[in-house]
């Protein structure tokens, strides 16, 4: 089940967590500084993701996104705020070419998702930004990392990637180290024993019996919902399948507005993007401008967050 959520939580935060992976908030490449010829090559960095998205995580996406042009709409977003923010020397360009080069298949692409590959396409050039000054992206800042967010400030800080045994932090580890747990450790090759799929060498998962909480690392398995499985990993995530604690594959249903989602004997149940699950039922999301509440709903269509108890589309904080 692990997998299967990791796909589904990964879609639905994708804006911030692809571009947290290959190209921004944690060391990787991105767009440029500015000018009307930028915005046509964050429109193709989206329309390739998206598509790969689509490809390989075709569950979570369902459930993430309205349409493949709200997919497009939320990346373009994040590319752009990234390309234009002051002081950034980064181009578009640089986005397509990180995201390509990570994404080329699947496996890579899943394994840019769980932060264990750092090309080189995804190391930004250093921006105009001192230490101390004010900044939301690491392409501003002359040392590539920020401790702000896209959504938040903070300041321009020396790059330091945490070594083995010390805490990840908010610039993560030293290649090829992996975050487990908060600390920064070595990645288990086949059958070592692990507790989360990070603990293991991409694009090896942890399968674990569904009634504990220690596995193997290995490789993700293929079977479908009705097939006999022995742990987590025997079933196919990627394509919403996981394994019941009876130790039979699963799928993971998509319920549409009105109807019942959570968690069931015979499996998990989510809502389509348009809805989200509020009490155990789907409700339908109020659209962008629209009244919202995100704990008793209605709430907001990614990317779009509930703001002041409105659906607010994200845009980039001014940082002094």
């Amino acid at each position: 089940m692990k997998n299967l959520m990791t796909s589904v939580v990964a879609v639905s935060l994708l804006a911030g967590a692809v571009w947290s992976v290959g190209c921004g908030d944690d060391g990787g490449g991105s767009g440029g500084s500015g000018g009307s010829g930028q915005g046509g090559d964050c429109s193709a960095f989206a329309e390739f993701l998206c598509g790969k998205l689509e490809e390989c995580l075709p569950t979570g996406y369902e459930i993430a996104y309205t349409s493949d042009e709200r997919c497009r709409l939320a990346l373009r977003q994040q590319c752009e705020a990234s390309i234009l923010a002051p002081g950034s020397k980064a181009t578009a360009r640089q986005a397509l070419d990180c995201i390509q080069s990570y994404a080329s298949s699947c496996d890579t692409l899943q394994a840019g998702l769980r932060g264990v590959v750092e090309p080189a396409a995804c190391r930004p050039p250093p921006g105009e930004l001192a230490d101390g000054a004010g900044c939301h992206e690491d392409t501003q800042c002359q040392s590539t990392s920020c401790s702000g967010s896209s959504s938040s400030c903070g300041v321009c800080q020396p790059l330091k990637k945490s070594k083995e045994g010390e805490e990840c932090g908010s610039q993560g580890c030293e290649s090829p180290l992996v975050c487990a747990k908060d600390l920064c450790v070595k990645a288990m090759t086949a059958g070592g024993a692990c507790g989360d799929d990070d603990e293991c060498a991409s694009p090896l998962v942890c399968g674990k019996d569904p009634e504990s909480v220690t596995g193997v690392c290995k490789a993700q398995g293929s079977k479908k919902a009705g097939e006999v499985c022995a742990d987590s990993a025997d079933c196919d995530g990627a394509q919403g399948s996981f394994c019941r604690t009876d130790k039979v594959c699963s799928t993971f249903r998509i319920a549409r507005a009105g109807e019942k989602c959570g968690t069931e004997p015979s499996g998990l149940i989510g809502c389509e993007a348009s809805t989200s699950c509020i009490a155990l039922t789907c409700v339908v999301n109020a659209q962008d401008g629209e009244a919202c509440d995100q704990k008793a709903g209605p709430r907001c269509n990614n990317p779009a967050d509930c703001v002041n108890g409105k659906c607010t589309l994200p845009a980039a904080p001014t940082c002094n």
